[in-house]
């Protein structure tokens, strides 16, 4: 490990461009994540799927999440809400 890195690849300078994210759903349900994500896809927003590995590797076990930028956040859940899929499951 170099000086001021914590792992190969990582440096402060990076994490400045990096935006914050907010977790907008979440579920164990895959055909709901789909949904949720087509909804938000629509909607002009760039929805992340978190956890998908997880949940593979465990079987549905883990919850997997949906975050938008903190900027996107409000709109997101908007959608989500009009949708009639806000703080479901």
């Amino acid at each position: 490990m170099g000086q001021g890195k914590g792992c190969r690849g990582w440096s402060p300078m990076r994490l400045r461009g990096m935006a914050r994210m907010e977790i907008v759903a979440e579920s164990n349900d895959p055909v709901r994540l789909s949904f949720l994500l087509v909804l938000l896809r629509d909607a002009g927003l760039e929805p992340i799927l978190y956890d998908s590995n997880m949940a593979a590797t465990l079987w549905g076990a883990v919850r997997q999440r949906i975050a938008v930028t903190a900027d996107q956040a409000r709109q997101a859940r908007r959608v989500l809400r009009e949708a009639g899929e806000a703080c479901q499951d």
